[in-house]
C-alpha cells in the first residue's frame, strides 16, 4: 500500500517541523493539575476553558506548516483564501475552542460565513490541527504516566475518537487518536467507537495480499477501524504514517458500507 510520493515528503517535512517545535519552550501556561483532575473523572484531560494558548506561537507554526502545503500547485492556488481565514486573535481562538470541543458544526459555521470552498475549509480545519499539536505534545508528555487506567472509547487527552488500532504480539488491542495519536489500550472485543460488545454484530476483513492489515467493524454504528496485527506486520514507528499509507482500505470500508469516526469525518 502506498501514496503518492510527494504527499508522503510533504507529510514527514510537517511531522519533522512539528516535532521541533514541541521541543522548544512554550508560553503556554499549562496548569496540569485540572487535567489531572479531569483523568481522575474519567473525562478527557482537555477542555478549551483549561488552556491560556500562545497564539503567537500558533501563528508561527501555522505560517510554517503553510510554506511546506503551498508545494501542492493544488494547495497553493488556494492560498488568498486560506489567509483571509486566519482573522484576528479571538476568531483564531474562536477556531480553536470550536475544534477542542469537538464541536465541527460551530467550526464550519465560523468558516463559512467567508463562502471558502469545501476544500479550502479542509485545509485550513487540517492547518489549524497540525499548529495545535506542538501544545497536545507538550500536554502528552505531562500526562503520560496518569494515563494507564483509562478504559473510554475516546482519548484520554482530547476526547476525539481512535484512527487507528494496533494488536500486540499477546493479542491486546491499543488505540490511536485521531486526532493528537495518544496511545491507550482498549478491550478488545468492542466497538472503539460505541462499545457494542455484541459478538454477531462485529467482525473483520483483511486485504489479500497484505498480511497484517485487517478492518474491524461494527453493524450497530457502522464504524470501521484500520488495524495493524502486529503479529504479521512488521513493527510501526509512526503510526500517523501507517495510517496515511493504507487510504486503500478506508477505500475498500467504505464501499461495505461503513463509516470513519475519526475527527475527518466529525
Amino acid at each position: 500500500m502506498s501514496i503518492e510520493g510527494d504527499a508522503l515528503k510533504r507529510f514527514r517535512q510537517i511531522k519533522g517541523l512539528l516535532k521541533e517545535e514541541s521541543l522548544r519552550p512554550h508560553g503556554d501556561h499549562l496548569d496540569f493539575g485540572p487535567f489531572l483532575k479531569r483523568i481522575g473523572d474519567s473525562m478527557p484531560a482537555i477542555h478549551p476553558d483549561l488552556l491560556e494558548l500562545d497564539l503567537k506561537k500558533i501563528r508561527s507554526t501555522m505560517g510554517e506548516v503553510l510554506k511546506i502545503l503551498w508545494e501542492d500547485p493544488g494547495v497553493r492556488n488556494q492560498q488568498g483564501a486560506i489567509e483571509g481565514l486566519m482573522g484576528e486573535d479571538e476568531v483564531l481562538k474562536g477556531y480553536i475552542r470550536a475544534l477542542l470541543k469537538r464541536d465541527f458544526d460551530r467550526l464550519k459555521g465560523l468558516i463559512n460565513p467567508s463562502d471558502p470552498s469545501e476544500e479550502t475549509v479542509n485545509i485550513f480545519i487540517y492547518l489549524i490541527t497540525q499548529s495545535l499539536r506542538p501544545t497536545l505534545e507538550v500536554i502528552k508528555s505531562g500526562l503520560a504516566d496518569h494515563l494507564l487506567n483509562w478504559e473510554g472509547n475516546r482519548c484520554p487527552i482530547c476526547g476525539y475518537p481512535p484512527g487507528l488500532a494496533t494488536l500486540r504480539e499477546e493479542g491486546s488491542l491499543s488505540l490511536y487518536c485521531s486526532l493528537c495519536w495518544q496511545v491507550w489500550d482498549y478491550r478488545r472485543l468492542r466497538c472503539p467507537f460505541c462499545s457494542n460488545e455484541d459478538p454477531s454484530t462485529l467482525g473483520y476483513f483483511q486485504v489479500e495480499g497484505e498480511p497484517g492489515y485487517r478492518v474491524y467493524y461494527c453493524d450497530m454504528c457502522h464504524g470501521y477501524i484500520k488495524t495493524l496485527d502486529m503479529r504479521e506486520a512488521f513493527p510501526i514507528s509512526d503510526p500517523e504514517e501507517e495510517s496515511l499509507k493504507t487510504l486503500a482500505l478506508d477505500i475498500l470500508a467504505t464501499r461495505k458500507g461503513y463509516s470513519p469516526k475519526t475527527w475527518e469525518s466529525l
